[in-house]
């Protein structure tokens, strides 16, 4: 396995406009973990969801990756991206498809109303991983707990002694 490195090397993306549409990326402040990205079309429907197109394509350097992910304003809308986070590989040359759908029990903004910067863009830099298949793996205090294993709370009882210790 290759070690992290604790450099970071700077990046530089070719972007290639798809659609006339397309509204130009945006900073927010003066030193933002991403860039902001506008849906400006609807591509499909599906089940409730909408495909959404912003009109930009991307040539990624092949040491790095893009991670889409809402603007923290969108919930207010409504909606949310249907994949949680997307992810834009180094080879991958299509448009950016923003795949939303509306959260549960909110009511929802017109789609159209999301023509407009709804998600934002964070470059991630690769760590070069070796992937070793073995026949056992070292212990630790957690082991096998998998979701919710570290709460306090493992028992009804245990969540009525919190919700009464409360009052």
């Amino acid at each position: 396995m290759v070690g992290i490195s604790s450099k970071m090397t700077a990046c530089s993306i070719k972007m290639k406009k798809y659609n006339e549409l397309a509204k130009p990326l945006k900073m927010g402040y003066d030193n933002p973990a991403g860039v902001d990205i506008a849906a400006v079309s609807i591509v499909k429907t599906y089940n409730g969801m909408y495909l959404l197109g912003t009109g930009w394509c991307l040539e990624i350097p092949n040491t790095h990756y893009v991670e889409i992910h809402v603007r923290s304003s969108l919930h207010k809308k409504g909606w949310t991206l249907a994949n949680n986070v997307g992810i834009i590989d180094s080879d991958y040359r299509g448009e950016i498809m923003l795949a939303m759908t509306p959260l549960n029990g909110i009511e929802i903004s017109p789609i159209e109303e999301l023509f407009d910067y709804v998600c934002q863009l964070i470059v991630k830099e690769k760590v070069p991983t070796s992937w070793i298949e073995v026949h056992s793996l070292s212990s630790t205090n957690r082991g096998e707990g998998g979701f919710g294993s570290s709460s306090t709370i493992k028992t009804i009882d245990d969540l009525v002694d919190v919700v009464l210790s409360l009052e």
